[in-house]
């Protein structure tokens, strides 16, 4: 409850009547259950007044939350028992693709949907046993990000490491298969401005211009 009202304060007041903190905001959902998601994303774009300034015909910038994300990139463990993040990325792609489509085809057009990922297990990783009971290695990173391409999202955010890179395992962020996310993202969209954000391994100004 503690979380929830501290939530709906972000978004608009204890009550969600009120203004968002930021504004436009994009906020970020997890979980496995398009209908739940569906659920929470209607909620959001109710509580912050969203709904209503659609109604109402304000312009996309204005808007109190212009975007809904799904969490596919949260490494840590209580992601795995809550099936979300990267763990639902890599152990069962087609329900993260499901939500997503789900959220694409549901909400307005004016609300974008978007993603944050990490980059998938290597085969090192699969060969190690470090995958578990998952038989076979996950998608390549190609077919990753073609997947969340057909899923309909506007603009897909990479964190340059795996789920096994985190806490005291955290190494350089791979900027190259960033790179390699945007250049599939752009040719199988047809779209050569696809938005990417790359994420992670940015410590000082001058890794922007080398990222």
């Amino acid at each position: 409850e503690a979380s929830r009202r501290r939530i709906l304060a972000g978004l608009g007041g204890a009550d969600g009547g009120g203004p968002p903190l930021v504004k436009p905001a994009v906020v970020q959902i997890a979980g496995s259950d398009a209908s739940v998601a569906l659920e929470a994303a209607r909620m959001i774009l109710d509580l912050s007044g969203t709904s209503a300034a659609l109604r109402d015909g304000t312009p996309r910038d204005r808007l109190p939350v212009c975007a809904i994300d799904l969490n596919l990139g949260c490494p840590q463990r209580i992601a795995r028992s809550g099936r979300y993040g990267s763990f639902l990325h890599d152990e069962d792609p087609d329900a993260a693709y499901s939500v997503l489509s789900a959220l694409r085809g549901d909400l307005p057009g004016e609300i974008g949907v978007t993603a944050k990922i990490r980059l998938p297990p290597t085969p090192g990783d699969h060969a190690s046993g470090r995958l578990g009971n998952i038989a076979a290695l996950p998608q390549s990173v190609d077919e990753r990000v073609r997947r969340l391409v057909d899923s309909g999202v506007d603009l897909i955010t990479v964190h340059g490491r795996t789920r096994f890179e985190n806490k005291n395992t955290v190494g350089p962020a791979d900027w190259d298969a960033v790179r390699r996310c945007a250049a599939v993202a752009r040719e199988h969209s047809g779209d050569p401005d696809f938005p990417v954000v790359s994420n992670g391994g940015i410590e000082f100004g001058r890794d922007v211009a080398r990222c």
